[in-house]
């Protein structure tokens, strides 16, 4: 029967279909075989694909072997981006993000687990970061604006961790699992820093909270080294305020949040 489809079947349309085909009549041909034998389907099987291996392959074989490589390989890599993409799916997932038990630092560990991905991502895939960064947004609904902010920002967030040269194997260990990357001996790390801050003071002892609009939001979110870190926090310059305004025009922050901001900054000068 396999020899007839492949006389049937034309090649040169499909190869691969046409290969699948083959083996999917050849797995029919070792049921059948079983059935009459009255054995398993394993040991009919394992005996069809004996007689195939050590018979001499065909000129048709030999001219298809090449293409079943190909086709197998561009198969296990079309698997392995699938579940990139999911990983990077669930990591930006807006509804997980809103859900987050802690809305001040609780998407701190996905921003490392983004990050290594897109390492992961490019190392493999050489140019595809990005791209498949990109993908991931667009199935959780990111768009406009909104999307344009988070994907720059988590883009540059994995350049300057690259350009520093960071991925180390450990620090490739530590990210994979959400915990901060190691800059040195004496415990300096990569913290997650609101490029928003979250409190902001307004100079007369009231303190404005804006973890609930944009503590948990991926557009807001930098990797920083830990002593620059505690050095800028809460400090609401105008270049932040400007930063501030992009977030608003993209939805992502209240315009009364935006102008407690710009009081902030005014204070700050």
């Amino acid at each position: 029967m396999a020899d007839q489809i492949k006389s049937d079947y034309n090649m040169a349309a499909s190869p691969d279909a046409g290969l699948r085909l083959i083996r999917d009549t050849l797995l029919g041909e070792a049921q059948a075989l079983a059935g009459v034998a009255g054995k398993t389907v394993l040991k009919a099987g394992a005996a069809q694909l004996k007689n195939l291996v050590s018979k001499t392959p065909s000129l048709l074989e030999r001219q298809l072997a090449p293409t079943l490589v190909v086709a197998e390989e561009a198969e296990d890599i079309a698997i392995a981006n699938a579940i990139v993409n999911k990983r990077l799916e669930t990591l930006t997932d807006l509804q997980k993000l809103s859900k987050l038990r802690n809305q001040e630092r609780g998407a701190n560990a996905r921003i490392n687990k983004i990050v290594y991905e897109l390492e992961v991502i490019e190392r493999k895939e050489g140019g595809k970061a990005a791209e498949m960064l990109s993908a991931a947004l667009d199935a959780n609904g990111y768009t406009g604006p909104a999307k344009e902010l988070a994907l720059r920002n988590l883009v540059e967030n994995w350049k300057r961790v690259r350009e520093a040269n960071v991925f180390t194997d450990w620090n490739l260990i530590r990210m994979k699992f959400g915990f901060s990357a190691t800059l040195d001996l004496n415990g300096l790390k990569l913290d997650i820093d609101h490029l928003v801050p979250i409190k902001i003071s307004l100079g007369n002892s009231q303190i404005i909270d804006l973890s609930g609009e944009i503590g948990t939001v991926l557009a807001n979110l930098r990797l920083t080294p830990s002593n620059l870190n505690r050095s800028m926090q809460n400090i609401v310059t105008p270049q932040v305020f400007e930063y501030a305004q992009q977030l608003n025009n993209a939805g992502l922050l209240s315009d009364q949040s935006l102008h407690s901001l710009e009081q902030a900054v005014r204070y700050v000068r």
